[in-house]
């Protein structure tokens, strides 16, 4: 019997089509449990300032490329493959990004932060709804577009911040809900094979992390401080996988996507229990914690 599912077997293009959503998915980090190491240790340094940075820019290459790869993929698996799909990734990235600058710079103009909290907190649902809606309508990723849209309003809207704060006491309800249904399409019937595949999801992003931020550090000539110990932290993986394996449920078979699902849910659950102490270890070797003067102060 395989190790994988037989269904991986079935044609190149099914094949491909994993590889490629895997690729993209795998690159994102969860920057929630990332910060939260980072405040309990009060981190500060060249390292703990390289991976706020990186982790910024993390989720939104991972969505980049989680959009280029399932435009792809959603031509392979219709059989309607041919030269223009590199155009049509990136006319979605394109859009999505357009998309999200004139979202965010519409919402400057009628945002006002005099207003009461509860009229700008409706303001601001009813802007990612909508940005949401036609991105879906016209092919664009929603992720994208309301990420680009919340990048123009916390730098271009003055007292951002504030609205940001209210945001911020919806998620702990938002990720129980998002997490609650993702654990709803668990199969226990492809839990064998899809564990399998969860463990070598694993095991590959952490040596493409690892590999990746060592090599670059080397290019980059950054100390070794920061490259020796930066794919460590970058290890945390959570909310945003598992969002962008439901945005590919449409084009996927309902096999495929039930074993693609249970899979990085595997890999999140394991890595959720390993990888805050690997990042913790990442910052007390690269000497950033500070959290015993701290105490003592």
């Amino acid at each position: 019997q395989p190790l994988l599912s037989p269904l991986l077997h079935e044609s190149d293009t099914i094949f491909t089509s994993v590889i490629l959503i895997l690729g993209g998915i795998s690159v994102a980090t969860a920057p929630a449990a990332t910060m939260a190491v980072m405040h309990e240790l009060r981190a500060r340094g060249p390292l703990s300032t390289t991976l706020l940075g990186v982790v910024a820019l993390d989720d939104a290459l991972s969505i980049i490329l989680f959009s280029a790869s399932i435009t792809i993929t959603g031509q392979l698996l219709l059989s309607n493959a041919d030269n223009h799909l590199i155009m049509q990734g990136a006319l979605t990235i394109v859009g999505s990004l357009l998309m999200g600058g004139v979202g965010g710079l519409l919402f400057g103009h009628f945002f006002q932060p005099d207003k009461r909290p509860e009229s700008n907190l409706m303001l601001s649902l009813g802007a990612i709804l909508l940005i949401s809606g036609i991105s879906n309508h016209l092919g664009f990723s929603p992720l994208l577009a309301n990420m680009t849209m919340g990048f123009f309003i916390i730098n271009r809207v003055k007292h951002a911040d504030d609205l940001f704060h209210q945001l911020d006491i919806m998620e702990e309800t938002i990720f129980c809900l998002f997490f609650t249904l993702a654990a709803a399409h668990f199969d226990l019937k492809v839990f064998k094979t899809s564990a399998v595949l969860g463990v070598i999801i694993l095991l590959g992003r952490f040596a493409g992390k690892l590999g990746g931020t060592f090599i670059g550090g080397r290019i980059s000539k950054a100390s070794p401080q920061i490259y020796r110990n930066l794919g460590l932290a970058l290890l945390p993986q959570a909310g945003l996988s598992l969002g962008l394996v439901f945005l590919a449920e449409p084009i996927l078979p309902t096999e495929i996507f039930d074993m693609l699902l249970s899979a990085i849910l595997v890999s999140i659950i394991v890595n959720e229990m390993i990888s805050p102490p690997l990042v913790k270890w990442a910052i007390s070797n690269a000497g950033e914690a500070h959290v015993e003067e701290s105490d003592e102060d």
